[in-house]
């Protein structure tokens, strides 16, 4: 499902893979172009195969300002299911604490597989 109002790709934090999706794209170029292409979906607003309800969630949190959580999930060529998942979607530097922790710490997406959450 996509949505027509698009995240702010600055949002969406420090890009981190689980060690099964490292694993999965080591050494393989077209699995990791693969899931190179189902990042930029969903950084352009594409949340794949998500059920209806949890895409206008994710719709209302790109378009709130209060930040928050999102979600995608994705079919891979070889039929495996791979989730985005961001945190702290459109946090300002104002709701961090940055005298203890960093930027990184409130907000990063992950890309692992369903298996590991």
């Amino acid at each position: 499902m996509t949505t027509s109002i698009k995240p702010n790709k600055k949002s969406l934090g420090t890009l981190a893979f689980s060690q099964k999706v490292n694993e999965y794209q080591l050494f393989n170029s077209s699995r990791e172009l693969d899931i190179r292409s189902k990042v930029m979906l969903h950084a352009s607003g594409n949340w794949g195969d998500l059920a209806p309800e949890d895409a206008e969630t994710n719709n209302q949190v790109v378009s709130s300002s209060n930040g928050g959580r999102i979600h995608s999930v994705y079919k891979l060529q070889d039929n495996k299911t791979i989730w985005i998942i961001t945190s702290g979607y459109g946090l300002t530097k104002d709701d961090m604490d940055l005298t203890q922790f960093s930027e990184q710490d409130y907000c990063n997406t992950v890309i692992l597989f369903p298996e590991e959450y």
